[in-house]
C-alpha cells in the first residue's frame, strides 16, 4: 500500500500526491484524482510539465475513473535522480513502475501528450498487454525535431544540447537567467505560437514557472534523449484501439506527423483539431476533452 503523502484542492477538484520507487530508486512523484475504485487512466505530460498540464483532463475524467500523472525523472517532485537515465525506455519504464505500484495486475487506458506520447508507445513495446487504449494527441513517437523542421536543423539543434549538457556552467546560468525574467519567456512563447493565445492563462503560466523551476542540465539532458529517440518503428505493432489528433497551429508537432502516426496504427483513428497550438488540451477547444473522455472511458 502505498501512503498518501499530501491532499490538496485544486479547482473545485482533490488531488493525492504520492511517491513510488522507479527501477534506479528515482523517486517518482504522482498525483492521482478521482474515484477509486474506477478504471484507471493513465496521463503521460510533456517535457518538464506537472500535473497541472493535464488539470482540465483531470477535471473531466475524475467522476468517472481514477486518473495518475506523474513527474518525470529528476524533474518536478521526482527528485533527486538516483543516476544518469535519462532516456525515452526509461521514461517508459517509469510508467510501467507508476502503473505496477498503484494499479497493480491492471491493465489501464491512457493518453499522452507531447513527449508522453514516445513514453507511452515504448511502455507498450515493453508491456503491450498492460494496455487497453491510447490516445496520443499533439506529440510524435520519435524524433519530433526531424518532423518540426528537419534532418539538418534536428542535427544543429541536438549538438547545441549536447554542447551545453555538457557544461556544468552554462545550465545554471541559462536558469537563473530565465527565471528572473518568467514573464518575458512566457509572453516569448506566445508570441512564437508555442501556446495559443486561448491557452488557460494561469494554467499556462503555472506549466512555464513549473518547467524553470527543473534543473536545466536534466531538463537539456532529457530533450536530447527525446530528440534521439524513434519510436516510429513500434506503430505498425501497437494492436490496440488508439485516438489521435493533431493542431492546424501546432507547428511543435505538425498535424501532418499526427496523421502519419494515426496511419501507421493498425487501429487508430485520426482527429484534426483546427486552431489547436501544442497546448490544445488548455485551450478549451469545443468537443476536445469530451471526445478523448468518450474513447478512454470505454
Amino acid at each position: 500500500m502505498i501512503p498518501v503523502l499530501d491532499t490538496f484542492n485544486f479547482r473545485g477538484l482533490t488531488y493525492e500526491s504520492l511517491s513510488v520507487p522507479a527501477f534506479d530508486g528515482t523517486p517518482l512523484h504522482v498525483e492521482r484524482a478521482g474515484r477509486p475504485d474506477g478504471p484507471v487512466i493513465l496521463l503521460a505530460n510533456g517535457i518538464g510539465v506537472r500535473w497541472y498540464g493535464f488539470s482540465p483532463v483531470f477535471e473531466r475524467l475524475a467522476p468517472d475513473a481514477c486518473v495518475l500523472s506523474w513527474d518525470y525523472r529528476g524533474m518536478g517532485g521526482s527528485t533527486p535522480l538516483a543516476g544518469d537515465a535519462l532516456g525515452i525506455p526509461d521514461q517508459a519504464a517509469d510508467a510501467l513502475a507508476v502503473l505496477d505500484a498503484l494499479a497493480p495486475g491492471k491493465q489501464v487506458a491512457a493518453l499522452g501528450w507531447s513527449m508522453g506520447v514516445p513514453v507511452l508507445v515504448e511502455a507498450h513495446r515493453r508491456d503491450p498487454e498492460r494496455f487497453s487504449r491510447l490516445a496520443l494527441v499533439f506529440g510524435a513517437p520519435g524524433l519530433p525535431f526531424v518532423h518540426a523542421f528537419s534532418p539538418a536543423i534536428d542535427r544543429v539543434i541536438r549538438g547545441v544540447l549536447g554542447t551545453a549538457v555538457s557544461s556544468p556552467l552554462a545550465p545554471l546560468v541559462l536558469q537563473a537567467a530565465l527565471s528572473r525574467v518568467e514573464p518575458i519567456v512566457r509572453e516569448f512563447l506566445y508570441r512564437i505560437r508555442f501556446a495559443g493565445r486561448r491557452t488557460d492563462p494561469e494554467l499556462f503560466q503555472r506549466c512555464v514557472e513549473g518547467v524553470l523551476a527543473n534543473r536545466l542540465e536534466v531538463y537539456g539532458r532529457t530533450l536530447l534523449g527525446l530528440c534521439l529517440h524513434d519510436g516510429w518503428d513500434h506503430l505498425p505493432e501497437m494492436r490496440l484501439p488508439a485516438w489521435v489528433a493533431g493542431g492546424t497551429a501546432d507547428w511543435v508537432t505538425p498535424h501532418p506527423a499526427m496523421e502519419r502516426t494515426a496511419a501507421l496504427l493498425p487501429d487508430a483513428t485520426y482527429h484534426e483539431i483546427p486552431g489547436a497550438s501544442h497546448f490544445g488540451l488548455l485551450e478549451n477547444h469545443p468537443g476536445l476533452l469530451d471526445n478523448i473522455a468518450g474513447f478512454l472511458l470505454q
